[in-house]
Formats: structure tokens, C-alpha cells, sequence
């Protein structure tokens, strides 16, 4: 009874099974085919594009500053109980946002000449990754309270001293971010085979961010008011000892992701480190300005647009 039914199912299996093999046996390999054949037409007709170097980029990156308000900061931040402050009898300060570095390494491609059948040394195109910090421009705000901490009294002369003590409080909030991303130039140079040239062209920078983190800072200090003259004449016989209380908590919050877009036109200069020594011609030093108009989004805010200037020193490997 087994090897009957097993008789009666079998052919059935094996013929679909051979349809499906015999369809995948066909459109596979004739997409191979296909892809394998264009390949083998451009590279009889152009030249394939030839690495012909790599450098590493490393330096400062200074943007205008992103300035957020206290609303901006309660969105980055929400639910923190330090934002929930009343700040209305506080002093308010903006803290300067910066680009504390950048960090690039990119490959040069040179095109192909149709006409010679060769490359060209003029202009090169340059893709790589990208990887910079930057901090947003961030808020402070300080207040101090006075209170009466003690009396003295001389008995020379029955003068009194009155001492105060001080208590500060304050608040800073900042956004710090990580960019890593594709970059991309189109670069012309005055004459690559001399051993100093000068270049420039046209770059664009794509990244999203990681480490996305919104910090918040409370400093709660406490002291004897040492800007009254009262204080200072007396410390050296007062029969305590100073007073001094700080105490300091930090808020970290998470953002979401943010992308960041740049375009800007990088120009430096290249020097050769030898002339005619087989191997250290292939070695360069290069120095580049880059200024730039950038576009922020940061998710739980806005688009935000700045501008800046990249300065960055590296070496190149020709071959």
C-alpha cells in the first residue's frame, strides 16, 4: 500500500520539482549572461575608472553655530525635572556652539579618455567616508541668593562684622552629535605631476548622525560671600573653617537620528615629498580650506541651514 501511493506521488513531485529548477536554470544564468556581456563591451570600447590614490584628511570643522531657545531644549529633552525650573528671575547666557573635528578618507578616481584610450590626470574624483563632532550653541543660566550667616562682634572696640553666604545655582543644556557619512569631490589641479601644484573643486557631504545626545547640568554651589570686604578682613580669625558645599548632576537624553547635508568648495595645496626617489615621490602632503553651506534636520525640531570653514591637513599615496 506504501509503494503504490509512493509510485502515484513521486512522478507528480519530480516534474514540478524539474519545472522549477529547469525556470531557475534558465533566468539566472541568462541574467549572468546579460550583465557579464555588457561588462565585456564597455571594457572593449572605454576604460574602467583606476584608483589612483588614497588620503587621509584630519582637522577642524567650524560652522555657525545652531542656537537653541529653551523650548527647543524641552523637546530634546522632554520630561527632564531640571527644564521644568522656573528661570524667570535667573541670568540668561547663549553658549557658542562649535565643530571640534572632522575626520575624512577618500580614494582619487581618474576618468577614462575616450579619445586616447587611457586616463585623465585632470580633473580627479574623489569618494570616501566622512566623520565629524559637533555641539550646538547651548544656554546657561545662573542666579545667586544671599543670606545672613553670622555676626561678629569686636571686643576691642565693639564693632560688628556681619558675614553672608552665598548660595548659586546654575543650568547649562547643550546638544552634542557624531556625523559618519559619503563624501564626494571633483577636483582640478594646476599640473599633478610637478612636485607643488594647487587645486580645487567642487565637494558634497552626505552623514547621518549617532551618538545623539542632549545634556543637561545642575551645579548647586554654596559659600561665604568672599566679594564683601567684611569677609575678607575677618577670615583670618574667624574659628570655623570655610564653608563650601557643591554638589552636581547631569541629565543624558537620547535623540533621534539627524541628517546632515553639506556642499562647499575644497582648495589647497599639494606638495611632493621627493622629486625623482621612486618611492617617496608617491608620498604628499596636502593642506585644504573648505568653506561650505550646510543643511541640519534634526527630527524633533527643524531644518536648520549654516555656513563654515573646514581646514584640514593630510598626506596622499599616489601610484
Amino acid at each position: 500500500m506504501c509503494s503504490e501511493n509512493k509510485s502515484n506521488i513521486s512522478p507528480l513531485i519530480f516534474r514540478q520539482s524539474l519545472k522549477n529548477i529547469s525556470m531557475k536554470n534558465l533566468i539566472f544564468p541568462a541574467l549572468i549572461l546579460f550583465f557579464s556581456t555588457c561588462a565585456l563591451a564597455q571594457d572593449e570600447t572605454t576604460p574602467k575608472l583606476r584608483i589612483s590614490d588614497i588620503q587621509i584628511l584630519g582637522g577642524i570643522q567650524n560652522l555657525s553655530p545652531i542656537q537653541f531657545d529653551l523650548n527647543d531644549f524641552n523637546t530634546l529633552a522632554p520630561g527632564s525635572p531640571f527644564l521644568a525650573t522656573d528661570f524667570s528671575d535667573f541670568s540668561a547666557y547663549r553658549l557658542g556652539g562649535y565643530s571640534d573635528g572632522m575626520f575624512a578618507v577618500t580614494v582619487g578616481l581618474s576618468l577614462p579618455d575616450k579619445e586616447k584610450g587611457n586616463h585623465k590626470t585632470n580633473p580627479t574624483l574623489r569618494v570616501g567616508i566622512f566623520n565629524s563632532r559637533s555641539t550646538s550653541g547651548g544656554l546657561y543660566y545662573s542666579k545667586s541668593d544671599y543670606f545672613p550667616y553670622d555676626t561678629l562682634t569686636s571686643s576691642a572696640s565693639g564693632q560688628q562684622f556681619f558675614i553672608d553666604s552665598v548660595h548659586t545655582s546654575t543650568y547649562r543644556m547643550k546638544n552634542n552629535s557624531e556625523y559618519l557619512g559619503l563624501t564626494a569631490a571633483i577636483q582640478y589641479s594646476t599640473n599633478p605631476e610637478r612636485r607643488v601644484f594647487l587645486y580645487g573643486g567642487v565637494g558634497i557631504v552626505a552623514a547621518c548622525s549617532f551618538n545623539n545626545v542632549t545634556t543637561v547640568e545642575n551645579e548647586e554651589y554654596s559659600s561665604f560671600d568672599n566679594s564683601n570686604p567684611t569677609y575678607n578682613n575677618v577670615y583670618n580669625y574667624y574659628p570655623y573653617p570655610p564653608m563650601s558645599n557643591w554638589d552636581s548632576e547631569t541629565e543624558l537624553h537620547e535623540n533621534k537620528t539627524s541628517t546632515f547635508y553639506s556642499a562647499g568648495i575644497p582648495l589647497g595645496i599639494d606638495f611632493r615629498l621627493a622629486k625623482a626617489h621612486p618611492f617617496w615621490r608617491q608620498i604628499h602632503l596636502t593642506w585644504e580650506i573648505k568653506p561650505s553651506v550646510s543643511l541640519v534636520n534634526i527630527p524633533e525640531l527643524k531644518s536648520y541651514t549654516n555656513t563654515g570653514i573646514a581646514s584640514t591637513w593630510g598626506f596622499r599615496v599616489t601610484w
